[in-house]
């Protein structure tokens, strides 16, 4: 299956999620310009384990946390930069990158399993 966006960091993978969200959004550089397309993004769950109410909760962190965060970010970062961005949140996690492609903003974000906090 195609998925969009950044990579996880080293160290998490899907798995490690109750749900993720993945998208490749327009972006214009040195500005808080990231425009998030509908058929450029999805959610996915681990091993097809659907949670609606993960799916909203991180829906209302991403809307409300982490992209004002990656927006206020993005306003120092060019579209030919391979600098990235992560920002953690308790339990959420959003990170993106320009990765070099002039043009566009890989963003992942995604919200761990409680278990994942006591292993600290």
């Amino acid at each position: 299956m195609f998925s969009f966006g950044a990579a996880f960091p080293d160290g998490i993978t899907i798995t490690d999620c109750k749900v993720t969200w993945g998208a490749r959004a327009i972006f214009k550089g040195y500005s808080d310009y990231i425009d998030l397309l509908p058929d450029r993004q999805q959610m996915e769950c681990p091993e097809d384990v659907d949670d609606p109410q993960a799916r909203k909760a991180l829906s209302a962190w991403i809307n409300g946390k982490g992209l004002p965060a990656l927006r206020k970010w993005s306003k120092n970062i060019a579209q030919g930069s391979c600098e990235e961005f992560l920002f953690e949140d308790d339990r959420f996690a959003i990170r993106a990158t320009p990765n070099a492609s002039y043009g566009y903003m890989y963003i992942r974000a995604w919200l761990r399993k409680e278990e994942e906090l006591c292993s600290a």
